[in-house]
């Protein structure tokens, strides 16, 4: 988009979910990419791709050696919590339930935080694809989890009866494009 439109200024607000809704309702920012939808009657939100969910693990831990696992294995596994109010709780939490973990009391907000407790085999977590090159280092290894319902959905967002800029359009069209395209592997791998 930069290359084609180079006088556009981009401007990035990297939060968490629920600020990134309140940007977009309150008219500070046009478009978003986000993990959750929001309000349905103030936002107009498409799912742009579906995010497939890894589990972290050490090094060391009989899982590190599979392909993938599913989240029944899961069960009286130590498990690392990422904060309650953040979009990757929110997406884990309710097939957690089912699977059976037990909780190391350990609860943090910083992905890097909690790839470091995994590598010193605190527990293990559940991360989405993307948060994988925060978790992984030395003593950490992910494996996929292949239960259909592991998976956070990706949407983009912008407010309901609004017309965008028209720069802001073409940027909103050429995500919607770009998430369709066939060819393009970055948006297809979780769905």
């Amino acid at each position: 988009f930069k290359s084609r439109f180079p006088g556009i200024e981009l401007r990035l607000s990297d939060v968490v979910s629920d600020r990134c809704l309140d940007l977009i309702t309150q008219g500070q920012a046009d478009i978003a990419i986000n993990a959750q939808p929001g309000n349905p009657l103030e936002l107009d939100s498409r799912i742009l791709f579906n995010e497939p969910m890894f589990l972290i693990c050490h090094s060391s831990h009989p899982f590190a050696s599979e392909a993938e696992i599913s989240l029944k294995e899961l069960k009286k596994q130590p498990f690392i919590h990422t904060i309650r109010s953040g979009s990757v709780w929110q997406h884990v939490q309710p097939f957690l339930g089912s699977a059976g973990v037990v909780d190391t009391g350990l609860e943090v907000s910083q992905l890097g935080t909690l790839g470091g407790l995994v590598a010193h085999d605190f527990g293990l977590s559940i991360v989405p694809q993307f948060a994988l090159t925060l978790c992984i280092r030395t003593g950490v290894v992910a494996v996929r989890i292949k239960d259909k319902k592991a998976v956070r959905p990706i949407y983009l967002v912008k407010r309901k009866n609004h017309s965008l800029s028209a720069a802001a359009q073409s940027f909103y069209e050429q995500l919607l494009l770009e998430a369709l395209d066939p060819k393009n592997t970055l948006m297809k791998q979780g769905g």
